[in-house]
């Protein structure tokens, strides 16, 4: 833009202003979505999104959460509240090794759990459409 006048100047110059006040909301707007991005519970929250995303990590998550869900349920069913030194520790082997059976063997597990509750909602359905 040639600026021959004070008219031409002054347009120059308000239009610098309107480019610097835009630019000055970009700015404001972008540190805030950074300020954002950078908070601890955004990016456990972002993280956890992703892994649940991921079928892959989603189902090795599912697994070792049954394993460690069974051991802790058969640690305090054998062992129930107990004071001995040698119980808690006998029960945390026990939880440990309920937990890897559970965790590897966690694909025909859920088919039979699946299959299981089938049958069971199944029959409740049957009985209930007789009546």
């Amino acid at each position: 833009m040639n600026i021959t006048n004070a008219a031409n100047l002054k347009q120059a110059i308000s239009l610098l202003q309107n480019k610097r006040q835009a630019q000055k909301k970009q700015i404001a707007a972008d540190a805030t979505v950074i300020y954002q991005s950078i908070q601890p519970i955004n990016i456990i929250k972002n993280t956890i999104n992703k892994l649940i995303a991921t079928p892959a990590i989603n189902n090795n998550a599912l697994d070792m959460l049954m394993g460690v869900g069974a051991g802790m349920v058969s640690k305090k069913l054998i062992l129930g509240k107990s004071a001995s030194i040698i119980k808690k520790v006998l029960g945390g082997v026990i939880e440990f090794g309920v937990s890897n059976i559970i965790a590897s063997n966690a694909t025909p597990i859920k088919s039979f759990g699946i299959a299981l509750f089938s049958k069971i909602v199944g029959k409740k359905n049957n009985k209930q459409s007789t009546y």
